[in-house]
């Protein structure tokens, strides 16, 4: 488990974080989505013969949610990584992350 959080943090939390900056410029945000998109194409693979990234679900499947869910922020379309698009879809239907959702959707301003 410890090694699939310091990935996600390291690589796609930290590798995805620079895309958030408005002053870096385009030309540097398309290496760090080539780069982002490499850990992207590892986690696929990792995600086409099973169902979480442990033998059930836990923490770190809680946190890549999460980091994956900014991917549209940046333009980035998951449908490009189907185990990941099946990934997502199979733990946004889980109720407690429903719940979370629309806990964290009542906090937002209108």
């Amino acid at each position: 488990m410890q090694e699939h959080l310091n990935f996600i943090s390291t690589e796609i939390h930290g590798g995805s974080a620079p895309l958030f900056n408005a002053q870096i410029p385009e030309s540097v945000k398309t290496i760090f989505r080539h780069t982002l998109f490499k850990r992207l194409d590892y986690l696929n693979q990792q995600l086409s013969a099973r169902d979480y990234l442990m033998s059930r679900f836990g923490v770190a499947d809680a946190y890549l949610f999460t980091v994956l869910k900014w991917l549209p922020t940046f333009a980035i379309d998951i449908q490009d990584w189907p185990a990941l698009a099946s990934y997502m879809q199979r733990i946004g239907a889980r109720p407690c992350v429903l719940a979370a959702i629309a806990a964290e959707a009542e906090t937002q301003p209108v």
